[in-house]
């Protein structure tokens, strides 16, 4: 596939991403290139913000806590069929914060690293933050630091998650129903793997 082709495919994925985001408060995510690899073209999608300090790459979520979202996605391309260049997520790193005592305060983290190095965790998991596991009976030092198995996740699941169970609202103005249906709706679980993303 040719550049502009797959330059096309990303930014449609990095859109509709937004689209979502853009339910909650205005940050956009970004498509940087990922320079490290010579075989695929990576790419890097991130938060950008207007925030200062911690905070800059965070998504602020309305509700009764004052949570954060932290976006980290690695797109790869893969080669298809008849020349047809797919272009997956193949990682990604979403974290749930909370502000505490100035610095951001991990509550629950979601985590596919596929290409991490030995003895890490390459397949996807989440780890339940110390801030949440302080004074647990259960592995007191370390239970923040267990890899808890998930599959495969969407930033649209870990969206819906929060406002269904976290009781996080979306940006004023946006219906909470009309804004669940849309992430359900691209809630798709074969996008995190080598199938075209449109």
């Amino acid at each position: 596939m040719d550049g502009k082709r797959l330059g096309e495919r990303l930014r449609r994925h990095v859109d509709a991403q937004n689209e979502e985001i853009n339910c909650f408060a205005v940050r956009r995510l970004v498509a940087f290139p990922d320079r490290t690899r010579d075989a695929t073209p990576d790419f890097d999608i991130r938060l950008v913000g207007a925030f200062n300090g911690d905070r800059q790459n965070l998504l602020p979520l309305r509700g009764d806590q004052s949570l954060l979202l932290d976006v980290r996605q690695t797109v790869t391309s893969h080669p298809g069929a008849e020349l047809n260049t797919l272009l997956a997520v193949a990682g990604y790193n979403y974290r749930l914060v909370l502000m505490v005592d100035g610095g951001p305060a991990e509550v629950i983290a979601f985590h596919w690293p596929p290409e991490a190095p030995p003895p890490q965790r390459r397949h996807p998991h989440m780890h339940v933050g110390s801030l949440v596991t302080a004074g647990s009976r259960l592995r007191p030092r370390d239970f923040n630091r267990l890899h808890i198995p998930t599959g495969p996740l969407s930033l649209e699941a870990v969206l819906l998650f929060a406002i269904e169970e976290l009781g996080v609202e979306p940006a004023r103005g946006r219906d909470r129903a009309a804004v669940t249906d849309q992430l359900r709706a691209g809630d798709n679980p074969a996008r995190q793997s080598f199938t075209p993303l449109d």
